[in-house]
C-alpha cells in the first residue's frame, strides 16, 4: 500500500511538473538546457538528476542541449579512459537522450588543463562523445577555433566558438599546419563578422567556454581572502589578476581574446552571449547585448555584483532558456523549479519610417558633390594640407543608376566591409555580383568610442583629403592596356528607388561607383577563371598542396603597377586570387581591387609630419622617395607570394608596363575623370605618373633588393625534398616532390643575408650539397614529423643552422651541422619580419636639481629569426641644461634571447656638471638644510660621471625579471661654486677627485602589477645586491621594496597604495653610494637625497581617487585627488623605533588625457620640519 501511495504521489508531482513546465508556452518556442563545469560530479548526483528530470519534462523536439565544456577531469581524457570520466561522459550521454540534438564545445580541463598534450586530449574527447552520443550531436571537430552557426528556427541562430583556441599555449590547429577550414585568428574574426551580418535579423546566441565579461574566480575578484595570508597571498591574488595563468582573465590570450570579442559585438545589437568557464551564475548587460555565464550548475564560487548585472547569486544554480517566438529570452532557474522566468528582452533600433513613394519621373543624371565637408579656408590649408579638396568639392555630373533596368536588373542582398568605406552588394539574374561603393569614406568605424568624442575624429576625416575621390577610375583604365585581372568601377548616383527596399535609408541618394565583383558565382566567371578565392584561402591551399602554385610574375607586374601608381594601401584584404586549372596544376593569379589610396597627396605641416613617421604611406611624387613606406602594407604578402622572382623578374614587371603605357595612355586615362575635375588636378597626375615610368624599373629593382635580404622558402603538408647546392657566386635552393620542381632560386650575397627553409608538415628531405661554407646563413626548420637531412659538406658549416629541438629528425651530419637548440622551435609566420623601426622624440626637462633641460631621445629595434619582440633595440636619451651647461647621455643596448631565453643588455652614461645627486647637506637622519643659503647653492655639488654595465636578463611571468651584470663607474666629484660651499666642511670632501670603481650586481623585480604607468591593482617586489670594489676600498649595497596597489569602488574609483622597503651599505663607501631619503621616489616633501647615511627605511602610503572625466574637443581627460604620507629615517648601525622618523604629508592633482599612460601629476608636500615641496610630473612616483 506504502509503494502504491508514494507512486502516485511521484506521478502527480511529474504531471504537475509537466504542466507548470508547459503552460504559457506558444508552440514555436524553443527550449536549451544548458550543462557546463561537470567535471567534479557524478550522474547520481542530485543536482545533475534533478535537471535531467527537468529536461525529460520538456518537449523533445523543441529542445537542445548545449555542452559549456569542462567535463573532464583536470587532465582531459585519455584514450582509454577511466571510470571517472566515462561516469562524467555518462551524464551528458543521459541528456542528449532526452533532447532533439546537443551542440557541445570543450574547455580548458578538456585540454590537459591548458597544458602540453590539450590537442590530444580534446581529440580523444571528441572521439568517446562521437561513440556515445552518435551523429545527432553537433561538435567542432578537431580543435578547430570555428565559428560552427547552426540555425536553430527563423528567429534564432547559435554560433558555437572553441574559445580554447585562442587561450591554448601550446600545439593546436592553425595555419598552416592543419586541415581545420578556419586557422588562423584574422580568418576567423573575418569569418564570426560575416555570420553575425548574416544574422543581424534574428537573435544570436553566442556559445563558448570563456566569457569575455567576468567577476568570478578567474578574474581574481572573487580571491580577495586571501590578502589574509601576509604578503604571500596578496601576491598570489595580484598575479592571478593581472598576470594569470592560462584559464584566468588576466592571462594575455584571454585578454586578446575577450579584446576583440567585444570589439566586433559592439557593432550589434541582438546577441545572447553564453559561457561556461567560471563557477558561477551571472547575467550581465553591456550596451544592448547580454553576457550570461551559466557554470555554477553544481559549484558556485559567487560573482562580484555590478550595477551592470541582472543576476547574480552565490549558490549553485541550474539554468535553461525558453526562446519565445517574439524573440524574447526567459531565463529559467532551479531556484524556483524552472517556473518563474526572467525574460530579457533587446531593444530594436528605432528608425525613421521609409517613404513609401519615390519619385515617378527619373532623371538620367544628377549633379553631386563628394565631400562638402573637406572645403577649408588657408590657415586650415596650411596645418592640414591642400591635398584633394578642390576634388572633393566640386561639383560634378553623375549618371543615374537604376536597379531595374543595369544589368538586366540589380536586387540588393547585403552591406559589405571596410573601415571606411560604406558599399552594398547586388546580384543579377544571370549570377554575377556587383558592388556600389560611396565615394566619400568614414574612418570612425577604426576609432574607439573614446577618441571618436575627440578632435581626433575631426583630424582623421579630414585626412580623408590626402585620397583622390576619382582616382580608381584612372587607374581602371590604366589597367585596361595591361594583362593584370581587375575590377572596372563606373561612377553613379543611386537616386532613392523601390528596388533599394530598407537600404534606402543609408545608400539612398549616395554616391559612387558600381563594379563586377570577383566572385565564383559570376556567370560568365570573372576573368574566365575556374573560381574565385580569398587571399586566406589561397594561403590555406599553398600549404596543404604542393601542386597549387601563384603565378609569380603576374604577380610582379601586379605590384609593380601599384608602386608606379603610388598604391601604398596593398595589404592581403585587397586582393582576390583567380584560379585556373592547368593539368594537374592549380595556378593562383591575382586580382587587385580597392584603388581608393592612389596618387595620395600627404601635404601640409601635419600630414608630412606623420608621412615621414609612420611607415604605411607615402606622398605620390614625381620620384619614388620611401619604397618602404610605398611597400610597408604589402610587405609580408611580398615576402610570401614573391619569394621566387629575381631581379630579373622585377625588372621585366617594369619592363612589361613601360611597354604598354606611353604618353597617349597616361592622358587617355586621365580624361577618366569626371570633366569637372580633369583641370584641377590631371595635368599634375599626369606629369608625375610620366616621370615615375621612366624610373619604374630602378624602384622595381630597389623594392626586390629589399625583399631578397631575408627570404622564406616553404613546402607544404606533403613530402617534398629540399636540396642546397652550389652555383656560381651563389647558392642554389630547389625545392621538389617526386615528379616535378616546385621552386628554384639561386640566392647570392651581396643580396642576400639568410633563407629559411620551412618544411611544415610531411615527411620532408633537406640534402646540404655544398664544397665549402655557404655564404649565406641557411636555417631549416623541418617542421612537424621525423624528416631527415643529409650533410654532404666535408667541414662544419657554421652558417647551416637546423633548428630541432626535442632532435626528432634523422641527421647525417658528416663532420656535424650546427643544430641550435633554441628556447623554442620556429613556426611558420608569414608575418615574422619587419623593417627596423626608428622612434625620435624631442621635448623639454624639468629637474629639481638641475633646472629647464632640452631633452632629445629615440628607440631603434630590429626583428630577429625567431626573437619575441625584437631582436635588438637601442634606447638613447640626451639632456641638455643650459643654466648649468650641464649634459647628460644615456644609451642602452639589448639582445633578445643570446642564451636560452636570456638577453644581454648593456648601458652606457656619460655626464658632465649633471647630478642625480645635486646636492648634499651632510650625513645623518639630523643634518640641517638652511632655505636662503639653498637658494645661494650652498649645499650644491657637481660631478662627471662615465658608468658602463652589461650582463644578462630574463623576463618572466610576463613583467617580472632577474638581471645579473657587472659594472664600471667612473666619478669625478666637484663642488659647484666658490669657497662658500657646506660640502667643502665635511669629512666627505676627501672622496672627491677622481674614483674609479668596479663590481656586479644581481636586481630582481617580482612585478605583478596591472599598469606600470598608471597601477590600481596589484603588487610589486624590488630586490638588488650590488659590490663595489675600488682603489679607496669595498662595499655591498643591498636594497628592498614592496608595494601593494587595491582599487575599491566606494563614492568613486578609490586606489590605496603601501610601499616599504630599506637599503643599507656594508663596508667603505663614498657618501654618494651611501643610502638615502628624499623627493626621488621614497621621501616626498624633502628635495632629493634630503637625508644621507649607511642604512635606510621608510614606508609610503596614498589615497587616489578618481573624480571623473572631462570630455573635451581634444580628448577625454581623467582627472582626481590624492593623498600621500610618508615616512622614514637613515641611520648607521641598529635601528631604533624612538620617534625619530622624518614624515611628509601632502596630496595633489592629476590629469590623464585620453590614456592613463600620459598622467600629469601635480604633487604638493611638506614635511614636519617645514621643509615645502611641489612638484609636477608626468607619471606616478609610485
Amino acid at each position: 500500500m506504502l509503494s502504491i501511495t508514494r507512486f502516485l504521489i511521484i506521478a502527480f508531482l511529474s504531471l504537475a511538473i509537466h504542466y507548470n513546465t508547459l503552460s504559457g508556452q506558444e508552440s514555436g518556442d524553443l527550449f536549451l538546457a544548458i550543462i557546463s563545469n561537470t567535471a567534479e560530479s557524478d550522474p547520481q548526483e542530485p543536482a545533475i538528476s534533478q535537471y535531467l528530470e527537468y529536461v525529460q519534462s520538456l518537449p523533445k523536439k523543441k529542445t537542445w542541449l548545449l555542452g559549456l565544456g569542462d567535463y573532464t577531469d583536470q587532465n582531459g581524457i585519455s584514450k582509454n579512459p577511466g571510470k571517472d570520466n566515462t561516469q562524467r561522459l555518462e551524464i551528458l550521454n543521459q541528456m542528449d537522450k532526452e533532447v532533439h540534438r546537443s551542440l557541445i564545445i570543450g574547455g580548458d580541463r578538456d585540454w590537459d588543463q591548458s597544458g602540453i598534450e590539450g590537442l590530444k586530449k580534446y581529440k580523444n574527447l571528441e572521439d568517446q562523445l562521437n561513440e556515445l552520443l552518435g551523429k545527432k550531436t553537433i561538435f567542432i571537430k578537431d580543435g578547430c577555433p570555428g565559428p560552427k552557426v547552426v540555425e536553430l528556427n527563423e528567429q534564432y541562430a547559435c554560433i558555437a566558438i572553441n574559445s580554447q583556441w585562442f587561450i591554448h599555449p601550446h600545439e593546436k590547429p592553425q595555419f598552416p599546419n592543419t586541415d581545420c577550414d578556419i586557422s588562423s585568428a584574422y580568418d576567423f574574426w573575418e569569418e564570426l563578422e560575416d555570420a553575425l551580418e548574416e544574422n543581424e535579423n534574428k537573435r544570436i546566441i553566442i556559445l563558448t567556454h570563456h566569457p569575455i565579461y567576468s567577476t568570478g574566480k578567474s578574474s581574481g575578484k572573487q580571491m580577495e581572502s586571501l590578502h589574509l595570508i601576509p604578503i604571500a597571498g596578496s601576491f598570489i591574488n595580484s598575479y592571478r589578476k593581472n598576470i594569470g595563468l592560462p584559464s584566468d582573465f588576466a592571462h594575455p590570450n584571454h585578454q586578446a581574446y575577450a579584446f576583440r570579442m567585444r570589439e566586433i559585438m559592439a557593432d550589434f545589437s541582438n546577441i545572447l552571449f553564453i559561457s561556461g568557464h567560471e563557477q558561477n551564475t551571472e547575467l550581465i548587460r553591456k550596451g544592448n547585448n547580454y553576457f550570461l555565464n551559466a557554470g555554477g550548475m553544481i559549484k558556485n564560487d559567487g560573482s562580484h555584483k555590478t550595477h551592470d548585472h541582472l543576476l547574480s547569486t552565490d549558490k549553485p544554480l541550474s539554468l535553461s532558456l525558453r526562446l519565445r517566438t517574439d524573440k524574447s529570452v526567459d531565463i529559467l532557474t532551479s531556484d524556483d523549479a524552472f517556473q518563474a522566468p526572467m525574460t530579457i528582452k533587446w531593444i530594436e533600433r528605432e528608425n525613421p519610417p521609409l517613404a513609401l513613394e519615390f519619385p515617378k519621373s527619373r532623371s538620367d543624371s544628377k549633379i553631386v558633390i563628394a565631400g562638402k565637408e573637406y572645403e577649408a579656408g588657408g590657415f586650415h590649408r596650411f596645418w592640414m594640407g591642400d591635398h584633394y579638396r578642390d576634388e572633393w568639392t566640386t561639383p560634378v555630373e553623375a549618371p543615374s543608376l537604376y536597379l531595374d533596368t543595369i544589368y538586366g536588373g540589380l536586387i540588393p542582398y547585403a552591406r559589405g566591409g571596410g573601415l571606411q568605406t560604406n558599399s552594398l552588394k547586388f546580384k543579377a539574374a544571370d549570377g554575377r555580383r556587383f558592388s556600389f561603393r560611396s565615394i566619400n569614406k568614414n574612418p570612425e568605424r577604426a576609432l574607439t568610442s573614446e577618441v571618436k568624442q575627440t578632435v581626433y575624429r575631426h583630424l582623421v576625416k579630414d585626412l580623408i583629403t590626402t585620397q583622390h575621390p576619382y582616382g580608381g577610375l584612372v587607374a581602371s583604365y590604366l589597367l585596361d592596356q595591361t594583362d593584370i585581372l581587375h575590377a572596372r568601377p563606373k561612377l553613379f548616383y543611386l537616386p532613392p528607388q523601390q528596388e533599394l527596399g530598407q537600404y534606402n535609408r543609408d545608400f539612398g541618394g549616395g554616391f559612387g561607383t558600381l563594379e563586377l565583383r570577383p566572385s565564383e558565382k559570376s556567370n560568365p566567371p570573372f576573368g574566365k577563371a575556374d573560381d574565385i578565392v580569398s587571399s586566406h584561402q589561397m594561403f590555406y591551399a599553398l600549404h596543404k598542396y604542393d601542386d597549387h602554385i601563384v603565378d609569380q610574375q603576374a604577380y610582379a607586374r601586379a605590384r609593380v603597377f601599384d608602386m608606379w601608381m603610388g598604391d601604398w594601401d596593398r595589404h592581403e584584404d585587397n586582393w582576390k586570387w583567380a584560379i585556373y586549372e592547368e593539368g594537374k596544376k592549380t595556378i593562383y593569379r591575382p586580382i587587385p581591387r580597392d584603388r581608393d589610396h592612389v596618387f595620395s597627396q600627404w601635404e601640409g605641416i601635419i600630414p608630412s609630419v606623420a608621412d615621414a613617421i609612420i611607415p604605411n604611406a607615402e606622398h605620390f611624387d614625381y620620384e619614388y622617395k620611401n619604397l618602404k613606406h610605398l611597400n610597408w602594407k604589402a610587405r609580408h604578402l611580398d615576402r610570401m607570394l614573391g619569394n621566387e622572382l629575381t631581379a630579373a623578374d622585377w625588372e621585366n614587371a617594369a619592363d612589361y608596363l613601360q611597354s604598354v603605357m606611353d604618353s597617349s595612355v597616361i592622358e587617355a586615362a586621365l580624361n577618366q575623370l569626371p570633366p569637372e575635375i580633369e583641370p584641377i588636378s590631371g595635368p599634375e597626375i599626369e606629369e608625375k605618373l610620366k616621370n615615375r615610368l621612366t624610373t619604374l624599373k630602378d624602384a622595381a629593382h630597389n623594392n626586390y633588393l629589399l625583399l631578397a635580404e631575408e627570404v622564406d622558402v616553404t613546402g607544404s603538408n606533403k613530402k617534398e625534398t629540399f636540396t642546397i647546392s652550389e652555383k656560381t657566386k651563389g647558392i642554389e635552393v630547389h625545392v621538389t616532390d617526386k615528379k616535378k620542381t616546385i621552386y628554384r632560386r639561386v640566392f647570392y650575397p651581396s643580396e642576400t643575408k639568410s633563407v629559411n627553409l620551412y618544411g611544415l608538415e610531411g615527411k620532408d628531405d633537406f640534402i646540404i650539397n655544398l664544397t665549402k661554407e655557404s655564404p649565406i646563413k641557411i636555417r631549416i626548420i623541418s617542421g612537424k614529423g621525423k624528416d631527415e637531412i643529409v650533410d654532404q659538406n666535408p667541414g662544419r658549416d657554421k652558417n647551416i643552422n637546423i633548428y630541432d629541438k626535442y632532435l626528432k629528425d634523422d641527421i647525417d651530419d658528416g663532420a656535424g651541422l650546427n643544430i641550435v637548440k633554441s628556447y623554442q622551435d620556429p613556426v611558420y609566420n608569414d608575418k615574422w619580419f619587419e623593417y627596423p623601426a626608428f622612434f625620435p622624440f624631442v621635448g623639454f626637462k624639468n629637474s629639481s636639481g638641475n633646472g629647464f633641460g632640452i631633452q632629445g631621445s629615440f628607440t631603434y629595434s630590429t626583428i630577429g629569426f625567431n626573437k619575441p619582440g625584437f631582436a635588438h633595440q637601442l634606447r638613447s636619451e640626451a639632456i641638455y641644461y643650459p643654466a648649468l651647461k650641464a649634459h647628460h647621455v644615456d644609451a642602452r643596448h639589448k639582445y633578445r634571447h643570446v642564451w636560452g631565453n636570456w638577453d644581454s643588455e648593456s648601458s652606457i652614461t656619460v655626464s658632465a656638471f649633471y647630478s642625480k645627486y645635486p646636492f648634499y647637506y651632510g650625513i645623518g637622519n639630523d643634518s640641517k638644510r638652511d632655505d636662503e643659503l639653498a637658494e645661494e647653492n650652498f649645499y650644491r655639488i657637481d660631478y662627471n660621471t662615465v658608468k658602463f654595465n652589461t650582463g644578462l636578463s630574463k623576463t618572466f611571468w610576463r613583467k617580472s625579471f632577474l638581471r645579473i651584470y657587472g659594472l664600471y663607474e667612473y666619478n669625478h666629484i666637484q663642488e659647484a661654486g666658490g669657497e662658500a660651499q657646506f660640502f667643502r666642511t665635511t669629512p666627505e670632501y676627501d672622496d672627491r677627485g677622481r674614483q674609479h670603481v668596479g663590481g656586479a650586481g644581481i636586481d630582481l623585480d617580482i612585478n605583478f602589477k596591472d599598469n606600470d604607468l598608471f597601477t590600481t591593482q596589484g603588487s610589486q617586489l624590488l630586490a638588488s645586491w650590488r659590490s663595489h670594489f675600488s682603489s679607496f676600498g669595498n662595499f655591498t649595497k643591498l636594497s628592498g621594496q614592496l608595494s601593494h596597489f587595491q582599487s575599491y569602488q566606494l563614492i568613486t574609483n578609490t586606489t590605496f597604495i603601501v610601499k616599504a622597503g630599506g637599503e643599507t651599505v656594508i663596508g667603505d663607501a663614498p657618501f654618494y653610494q651611501l643610502s638615502t631619503l628624499g623627493s626621488n621616489s621614497n621621501l616626498r616633501g624633502h628635495v632629493r637625497n634630503r637625508f644621507v647615511d649607511r642604512s635606510s627605511i621608510y614606508y609610503n602610503t596614498e589615497i587616489r581617487m578618481q573624480l571623473g572625466t572631462w570630455r573635451t574637443a581634444i580628448a577625454p581627460i581623467k582627472y582626481g585627488i590624492f593623498f600621500l604620507h610618508d615616512s622614514g629615517k637613515v641611520f648607521d648601525g641598529k635601528l631604533t623605533f624612538d620617534g625619530t622618523f622624518n614624515s611628509t604629508y601632502g596630496g595633489g592633482i592629476y590629469f590623464a588625457p585620453l590614456s592613463e599612460a600620459y598622467s600629469l601629476v601635480l604633487t604638493v608636500a611638506r614635511s614636519a620640519d617645514k621643509e615645502n615641496y611641489a612638484r609636477l610630473d608626468f607619471g606616478w612616483r609610485l
